[in-house]
């Protein structure tokens, strides 16, 4: 957990260095309105990702078989069916000789 908390601080970092770089420069050469476009860019990324991942984290398919505009689930359909245990090898199979292949 610590190791995502320092990449978060660190692009935060990051992009307040890349919105403070032009409007600074643009403050001091005059040009405030083309350093604050600059500016809005990786503003305007960082918006755009933070929207993407929002997305991403909700479900968009309703789970199920069910659904609005969808026909309602059969009675049985929550049953599972029945799993069979897993073979396993008779007490003393490992010790047994290995069948010898023919020429």
């Amino acid at each position: 957990m610590r190791y995502r908390t320092r990449n978060r601080l660190l692009a935060l970092l990051v992009l307040v260095v890349l919105v403070a770089v032009p409007v600074t420069v643009g403050a001091l050469t005059g040009f405030l309105l083309v350093g604050s476009l600059a500016a809005g860019v990786p503003v305007l990324l960082a918006l755009s990702w933070v929207t993407y991942k929002a997305w991403s984290w909700r479900r968009t398919v309703v789970a199920g078989p069910g659904g609005p505009g969808r026909p309602p689930p059969p009675p049985d359909a929550g049953v599972r069916e029945p799993r069979r245990p897993k073979p396993i090898a008779p007490a003393g199979a490992v010790a047994l000789p290995l069948p010898e292949d023919g020429p």
